[in-house]
């Protein structure tokens, strides 16, 4: 039997334009996550809850696992003391490290993009082009087939959209003029399915990953970056994860 493959991703930062081309207040936009075997995703399955339970052992805390808001210590996470915080993420970060997924995703450079391209992408439509794109080179590398898990529905019908596209004509990467590459996701089925996330323990690893890697870019605190970096997917050269547009002097 293939082994099936799960890519979980989530977003990070804000999809809107920073000043002085809009009024969102981030530069980066991070569409990451983590893709899971049957048995990884099993093991998620167990041991999240479990972890949870631990420090909310009763009802009325949160119903699941959220890195923003356990940093931030807002919806439900403020009844926990910030030595529990802290034990709480150190758990779920040990936990990823262990079980050893792939990470992957795209960072978009929104301020480099707009000063560059007169009429860019969507910095959330440009990374999940991207990303899916190298996610179908992935699967066909080890002889797999995969599905997209995201939690936000707003994806959901565009980018089922461009996954029809793309099998049809080859999926679309670029700015100025975007190149239409030769693949036509053959190895991703079911287009890009939304599940909330706590239904799903692959989303909220994937929720952790992606705030790590936007508090990487944006805020320069790279602690939880830097302890996974070992599990970025990396191809010759290359490493997740994508940072776009790539830089150039003058930038």
């Amino acid at each position: 039997m293939t082994e099936f493959i799960s890519l979980y991703l989530d977003e990070s930062g804000g999809r809107g334009w920073p000043s002085p081309w809009g009024r969102n207040r981030y530069r980066y936009y991070v569409l990451a996550g983590c893709l899971l075997t049957p048995d990884q995703d099993k093991r998620a399955h167990e041991v999240l809850p479990e972890i949870l339970t631990e420090f909310f052992p009763s009802d009325g805390g949160p119903v699941e696992l959220h890195y923003g808001d356990l940093i931030n210590s807002r919806n439900g996470y403020e009844h926990l003391e910030q030595s529990d915080r802290l034990r709480l993420a150190d758990r779920v970060w040990d936990f990823i490290l262990k079980m050893r997924p792939v990470l992957m995703g795209t960072v978009v450079d929104k301020a480099t993009m707009r000063r560059r391209y007169q009429t860019p992408h969507e910095p959330s439509q440009y990374a999940m082009r991207a990303t899916i794109e190298r996610f179908d080179k992935h699967l066909k590398r080890i002889g797999k087939y995969g599905m997209t898990i995201v939690d936000t529905q707003s994806f959901e019908k565009e980018m089922q959209q461009m996954v029809h596209e793309s099998r049809k004509v080859g999926i679309k990467i670029g700015g100025a003029q975007p190149v239409i590459t030769d693949s036509n996701l053959e190895n991703v089925l079911n287009s890009i399915v939304c599940c909330p996330s706590h239904m799903s323990p692959g989303v909220q690893i994937a929720d952790f990953v992606a705030y790590a890697t936007f508090s990487h870019f944006e805020r320069n605190k790279s602690r939880r970056y830097n302890q996974v970096s070992s599990l970025w997917r990396r191809i010759g050269s290359f490493s997740e994860p994508s940072v776009v547009p790539r830089s150039q002097e003058g930038d």
